[in-house]
């Protein structure tokens, strides 16, 4: 008896920690605007009616919303489909966004896929309303050459670029540039721009900004000190797919008394059955490398 009272309360104290872990882990990012997203932790969104909306620049093929690509993440991603010059796309604002407190620690999230074949120049930015159109951005020159380690294989990646990393330049190529000041970011007209060249598919998702970041500055792909880690449905009824990452190496799934009741071990996990667990909340744990991520799912 005594032992087993040992038992349950070592399972009981587990299932306190990972709770724990999990709400303290998603502290450490205490605000989000999202911009395009389906992410169910980011609540602040814009509103595209009336003062915001959505817009395509020079006559190009309309933005196609899930139709040229998988989603990186929830039902709907966007598309470019480029002509034979440039193309842009952006979310507008007719009033002055006052987002400067995002200056100091902020950085813009996205998730891109950019053809294998591509060699185009692309950038993503940002617009002031004040002085207007004056339009910073983070250029993309082609294979080997993208910054963030960012690869162009027909997959999604996930980019976290500092705010300052955006700078101001007439055209395309290296040159004269201008770092973005935090009052450029009090008078925002276009809060996301994507612009390319001549690109045959761009694909986007997952656009927000972040706030309060533990390490803005490190943006590669590779960082995982932004990846908020979710699950996909929620809650669910036959298969629970893993978002945040590339793929995980180990998964374990905790009921709430710290009894495992499902580990997968083996390269690039992102989803698993769940249709034959019992309903009720159960808490998931996921590895990539020495990185650990927590939350909580429902099984219907």
């Amino acid at each position: 008896m005594f032992n087993l009272n040992i038992l349950i309360m070592k399972r009981v104290l587990l299932a306190v920690f990972l709770t724990t872990v999990s709400l303290a882990a998603f502290s450490q990012n205490p605000y989000y605007l999202g911009i395009f997203t389906e992410n169910e932790y980011i609540t602040d969104n814009l509103v595209y009616q009336g003062d915001t909306s959505f817009s395509n620049w020079n006559g190009w093929t309309p933005v196609a919303m899930g139709t040229i690509a998988n989603p990186f993440y929830g039902d709907t991603c966007l598309a470019l489909v480029a002509g034979d010059t440039w193309l842009g796309w952006g979310v507008v604002s007719q009033d002055n966004m006052d987002l400067g407190d995002f200056f100091d620690n902020g950085l813009m999230h996205l998730a891109l896929k950019v053809p294998a074949t591509s060699p185009d120049t692309f950038r993503v930015g940002i617009k002031t309303q004040n002085p207007p159109n004056h339009e910073f951005a983070v250029f993309f020159y082609g294979p080997d050459l993208d910054p963030y380690d960012f690869k162009r294989d027909d997959e999604w990646h996930e980019l976290k670029i500092p705010f300052k990393d955006f700078v101001q330049r007439d055209g395309w190529l290296a040159g004269s540039d201008y770092n973005i000041a935090k009052s450029d970011l009090e008078a925002m007209r276009n809060p996301f721009i994507l612009g390319a060249q001549n690109l045959t598919t761009l694909s986007f998702d997952e656009v927000w900004w972040a706030q309060g970041t533990k390490d803005p500055g490190a943006s590669s792909v590779e960082d995982h000190s932004l990846k908020t880690f979710t699950v996909y449905p929620n809650p669910a009824d036959r298969f629970l797919y893993l978002r945040g990452n590339n793929g995980y190496d180990r998964v374990e799934v905790f009921d709430l008394t710290g009894r495992t009741v499902r580990s997968l071990s083996f390269p690039n996990i992102t989803m698993m059955e769940v249709s034959d667990m019992r309903p009720g909340v159960y808490i998931i744990r996921a590895a990539s490398g020495e990185q650990e991520f927590t939350c909580k799912f429902i099984k219907k």
